[in-house]
């Protein structure tokens, strides 16, 4: 179909209307938009140059265009993203990709829906221009984004579940103790999110894993995502 758009907006709702539910399921899985980046991204920028020209949103260059559009379909596709829109640059960030991607393959939904963003954020303003001011704003950003993060991976762990789970299975609290504070580290200072679960394979009793893991395809997930992630894990592990 050639497109018809005159602005982003109408753009936005002409490619909606063009995806399949496997397009839409890979975009649940993948709301950072760098995933898509060199496939969906240059499409939109190659279909959609010509607006451009016309200088709708001009403070979005050609290269930008493909990110542009996208943000603009999410609130179309997923409902929850609607009344976010000032926020969908931030929130569809690494590591907000990988924890919603757990978090679908938990709970079948973008973390959106339970972990509310204005909890969180203060709806963004412009940026201070002096040097000293700009730093301390974005420090204050990282923190909140961290705090986010882990409000998701909180609620992904439901870590009193686990631990009753992990105790049934002889673990001792100092080593579900450690394990919850070396994930939580992992967060924090890499912005790499684990299961839990998948610390206690040293066990190697047999079915041990199994049952910790209620949720297999978030190991899965893990072990299929990137090498370097691997590489943070502990000895045991690998």
């Amino acid at each position: 179909m050639e497109p018809k758009a005159k602005n982003y907006d109408e753009a936005a709702v002409e490619c909606v209307k063009e995806l399949t539910q496997e397009d839409i399921e890979c975009f649940r899985m993948h709301i950072d938009y760098y995933e898509h980046h060199f496939e969906y991204g240059l499409y939109l920028r190659n279909r959609y140059f010509y607006l451009v020209e016309d200088n709708f949103l001009g403070d979005f260059i050609r290269d930008g265009m493909g990110e542009a559009i996208y943000f603009k379909m999410l609130p179309l596709i997923f409902p929850e993203f609607k009344g976010y829109e000032k926020l969908i640059r931030r929130i569809t960030i690494s590591p907000f990709d990988d924890l919603n991607a757990n978090y679908n393959l938990k709970y079948g939904k973008n973390f959106l829906v339970d972990i509310k963003p204005e909890k969180y954020f203060l709806i963004p303003e412009d940026a201070p221009q002096g040097e000293k001011e700009f730093k301390i704003w974005c420090e204050k950003q990282r923190q909140e984004d961290k705090e986010y993060s882990l409000a998701i991976a909180e609620r992904i762990w439901e870590y009193d579940k686990f631990r009753k789970t992990a105790i049934q299975l002889g673990y001792s609290e100092n080593e579900i103790e450690d394990t919850h504070k070396l994930c939580v580290g992992l967060i924090e200072e890499k912005e790499v999110f684990v299961p839990l679960e998948i610390l206690f394979a040293k066990k190697e009793a047999p079915g041990s894993i199994n049952a910790m893991t209620a949720y297999p395809k978030m190991i899965e997930w893990l072990f299929s995502k990137d090498e370097s992630i691997i590489k943070l894990l502990p000895q045991y592990i690998k």
